[in-house]
């Protein structure tokens, strides 16, 4: 008497070769080649926004070694002094690529969106980080006002 086969699963011998489906299935990806990519902005969009960004990179970076120094109260200078200049710094940048972005969103200069709103959200959250330290700071016991 036979029975039937179902649910049974084939082993493959380990370092053998699966065969390949019957059918092949679309893929939801579309294979380009180096020479078929283009950028997402033009030349002079992306030194403009890399410039700014690398501003806030900047600053930011600058911002926490200060405060990785006060934490440590090793800080040659009172954070409240370098955390003001910082915030100017980074206000500027935040202004700067939000003027940036509506002139490339008002116009019909090719971009990615995508990749300007997460730089977008970048230099925002560098500018409001140090925002908030220094309101934080300014309320802490001991700091003046």
């Amino acid at each position: 008497m036979t029975t039937p086969v179902e649910n049974v699963i084939e082993e493959t011998p380990h370092g053998a070769k699966d065969a390949e489906p019957a059918e092949a299935t679309a893929s939801p990806f579309i294979e380009q080649e180096l020479d078929q990519l283009g950028s997402p902005f033009t030349r002079e969009t992306v030194l403009e926004l890399n410039e700014i960004v690398a501003r806030s990179l900047t600053v930011i970076e600058r911002f926490d070694e200060v405060r990785m120094q006060s934490d440590a109260a090793t800080a040659p200078v009172s954070p409240g002094e370098v955390y003001g200049e910082l915030s100017e710094r980074a206000d500027r940048a935040r202004a700067d690529l939000n003027a940036t972005a509506t002139r490339l969103r008002d116009s019909d200069e090719r971009h990615n969106a995508a990749i300007l709103a997460a730089m977008v959200r970048f230099v925002d959250g560098v500018d409001r980080e140090i925002r908030e330290e220094i309101a934080l700071t300014r309320h802490l016991p001991g700091r003046p006002e």
